[in-house]
């Protein structure tokens, strides 16, 4: 039984081979769940994430191999922070089916419709493209530079530079994971 295994908890599924925020959601019971037997990635949710002016998101960070024989690559250091529409909630299980509290995506940010109570406090969250990554920072803002959100983090005493050292850490481990199978398949390819 999934409730006496002690697996109690959110998850998030995410399909196979899919993009811009289709067909992810969140799940309380994964066993009752169909689509949970079908070709996705689950895993267990983090319920109490560090927030930015109430909000969720999650950090794109860019990464350029240039040689797989000898292994080199590169880590852009100025990546982009993607916020959700919404506030996250303080009781997940009361909001895991709303999408613009949960999700970065912008393709699905774009799409959120303020409630009345956001109007009121200043209608739909600001749209900063990419292009327009300067000058970001700002409350509201869909997107910021990874500049900002360091800058951000630095005054309320928190510093992110332990994080981007672990994903440092992890695309290394990643690209050495798959050294071995690219360096055969380009052997054989060329």
């Amino acid at each position: 039984d999934f409730e006496a295994s002690g697996r109690q908890g959110v998850y998030i599924l995410k399909p196979k081979a899919s993009a811009r925020g289709q067909g992810i959601r969140l799940v309380v019971r994964p066993d009752l769940d169909t689509q949970a037997d079908s070709d996705c990635l689950m895993q267990r949710y983090i319920e109490r994430p560090l927030l930015v002016d109430g909000r969720k998101f999650d950090l794109r960070i860019y990464v350029l191999v240039t040689s797989i024989e000898p292994l080199r690559a590169y880590i852009y250091r100025e990546g982009i922070v993607r916020f959700c529409a919404e506030s996250y909630p303080t009781d997940i299980r009361t909001a895991y089916e709303d999408r613009f509290r949960h999700l970065t995506n912008y393709s699905v940010s774009k799409t959120h419709q303020p409630d009345e109570e956001e109007a009121e406090d200043g209608g739909q969250p600001e749209f900063v493209g990419t292009e327009e990554i300067e000058g970001d920072g700002r409350p509201g803002a869909l997107k910021w530079s990874l500049g900002a959100l360091r800058r951000r983090l630095a005054s309320e005493g928190k510093d992110l530079q332990p994080v981007l050292d672990r994903i440092d850490d992890l695309v290394l481990r990643t690209l050495i994971s798959v050294e071995g199978p690219i360096s055969a398949n380009v052997r054989r390819l060329f």
